[in-house]
């Protein structure tokens, strides 16, 4: 299948250091059918991989999360808990507390224990999240929006992509009116099958970009994607010829290029 990047690719006049290392590195990757995968943080959705979770209510809900706790992660909760050495002992703890009075402040020790645990485990599942690394992609070349967000005011460039629709990571994003509510076991662990409802769920707000995503294991890193290739570099209707100079030069590569046009009623072609 095809499916399209748009990218701030582009050469000012008198460019700064950054902007050269940016765009030479950008210029790299289509040389090498490479791709960057940013982490959710970076990206411009503030609710992007930000599920609502419900609250901790049953020892079954801590046993599910501490079970797909790694050593180090273990190790993070075990810290707050002094009493305690093991993943069982946690559990224990929080019944013994659950059978004890309301506290001062109307909130019984149970209520607290398991605000903790809540808190804890929360920011577990958060950091998982915000390492993963995503590649966004789109259906749509001739997008005059993204055009103005993604590639500089139409001075950058889309690229083509074509990537086998088997390729591991790569989906649909669907678009909803209500953020992906889980309980947080079910955002640490894919068996429970909710990862796509925290990866490939956004607002309606963003429907327009027709998303496709390829998710990874991890972010803020250059990847290859098997099988997957660059057809073809579009150029926007601002695109500087020493732009299309540089990128051919630096990436050296006998690759299809178009020049994007504007046509009636608002098209793009």
């Amino acid at each position: 299948m095809l499916l399209y990047k748009y990218l701030p690719l582009s050469w000012s006049e008198e460019p700064s250091a950054q902007e050269e290392r940016l765009n030479y590195s950008r210029c790299l990757c289509i040389k090498d059918n490479t791709f960057w995968f940013s982490t959710p943080k970076t990206l411009n959705d503030p609710y992007d991989c930000k599920p609502s979770f419900k609250k901790i209510r049953r020892p079954d809900d801590m046993r599910r999360i501490l079970q797909d706790l790694n050593e180090e992660e273990t190790r993070f909760v075990l810290k707050h808990y002094p009493t305690c050495k093991t993943k069982d002992e946690i559990i224990e703890h929080h019944q013994v507390f659950s059978n004890l009075r309301a506290t001062w402040s109307g909130a019984t020790p149970r209520q607290l224990s398991e605000h903790l645990f809540q808190m804890l485990a929360t920011t577990i599942v958060n950091a998982k999240i915000q390492n993963v690394g995503i590649l966004s992609l789109t259906t749509d070349y001739a997008n005059c929006l993204m055009w103005s967000h993604y590639a500089k005011n139409h001075q950058g460039v889309c690229i083509e992509i074509e990537i086998p629709e088997k390729t591991r990571g790569l989906d649909r994003v669907t678009y909803t009116r209500e953020q992906p509510l889980l309980m947080v076991y079910e955002g640490n662990h894919e068996r429970y099958g909710r990862l796509t409802d925290i990866f490939y769920t956004k607002s309606k707000n963003w429907a327009y970009e027709k998303e496709w995503r390829v998710v990874a294991g991890k972010g803020n890193e250059v990847r290859s994607i098997p099988k997957a290739s660059i057809t073809r570099i579009i150029y926007g209707l601002n695109t500087s010829e020493k732009t299309k100079n540089k990128i051919g030069e630096i990436t050296d590569r006998n690759i299809e290029t178009h020049q994007l046009k504007m046509k009636r009623n608002y098209v793009l072609q």
